[in-house]
């Protein structure tokens, strides 16, 4: 007698593993794309808006412009980096440890600096 256990599936669960997987990769694919562009195209509007001349003056809008950049970095390094491995299937980020860490890194910085220059823009008004 052997000591195994055999776990079975059946075809249905097979078939909803497979939704499932082709669900997250479409939206990962197509979501996460709409989302990495329109966050690119606000932030660049808020960046040319927030760089003018007459509004470069005002502390206030340096806090919103160091906020943008931050939610800039955001978009175009870490949000890429889920893009590419989960809808198109290119796993570089796994191959070097350190780059997972610096990412995972520059993610919780990142993430966290808008709010607390929004909140100081606003204690500056």
């Amino acid at each position: 007698m052997s000591n195994r256990t055999n776990f079975g599936t059946n075809n249905f669960e097979i078939h909803w593993y497979n939704i499932v997987s082709l669900l997250n990769q479409n939206i990962s694919r197509y979501g996460m794309s709409l989302i990495w562009l329109m966050g690119n195209i606000g932030t660049t509007i808020n960046c040319i808006i927030f760089s003018q001349r007459k509004l470069r003056k005002t502390p206030c809008i340096m806090y919103f412009l160091a906020s943008s950049a931050s939610q800039y970095i955001i978009f175009n390094f870490v949000l890429l980096t889920r893009i590419f491995p989960n809808g198109f299937n290119i796993n570089a980020i796994n191959i070097f440890l350190w780059f997972c860490k610096i990412r995972y890194y520059f993610f919780c910085v990142f993430a966290a600096v808008p709010p607390y220059y929004i909140v100081f823009a606003s204690i500056d008004r």
